[in-house]
């Protein structure tokens, strides 16, 4: 039995925790009983199919997958860009903000102890974390699931 989201009538996968179209929480809605119905239409159906071609869960790939090549950035722009239009944008942005600066405090105390020689390990090591969580982050994002960043400072409520 496959799930569908209440606020936009896009169908999700079983699995899935929020709507890949419109980011609503769809736990628990389980589709009519017969399989053939049509999507919700509606004035919250239009405005998520008005609001841009890709679905909140690949904007989250995009700036999970950004953030390993450009830290910071691509949750700030994700923030920035999505405040007014999707709220799980932004929070998922913000999480991803809180690990991408704990990351950079990490690299800041390995600069300082490479002077000890295993800063230059720690380093390795903060990136190589960095990578694996930000692929994981990705592949969480792109099945429609939030992603928790292990080992991050909130920073950002």
């Amino acid at each position: 039995m496959s799930k569908f989201c209440s606020e936009c009538g896009a169908d999700v996968d079983e699995s899935a925790k929020f709507c890949g179209s419109c980011g609503a929480n769809i736990q628990g809605q389980p589709l009519p009983a017969d399989d053939h119905s049509t999507p919700v239409d509606g004035p919250k159906a239009q405005k998520s199919a008005a609001s841009g071609s890709m679905d909140a869960g690949n904007i989250l790939v995009i700036m999970a997958i950004g953030s390993i090549f450009f830290s910071f950035i691509s949750p700030l722009l994700g923030m920035l860009l999505y405040q007014d239009k999707n709220s799980l944008v932004v929070n998922e942005s913000k999480a991803m903000m809180n690990f991408q600066l704990t990351v950079i405090l990490g690299f800041i105390v390995s600069f300082i102890l490479s002077l000890l020689v295993i800063g230059f390990f720690l380093m390795g090591i903060v990136f190589i974390a960095n990578l694996a969580v930000c692929i994981l982050a990705a592949m969480a994002y792109s099945k429609g699931e939030s992603y928790s960043y292990p080992y991050s400072l909130r920073l950002l409520k």
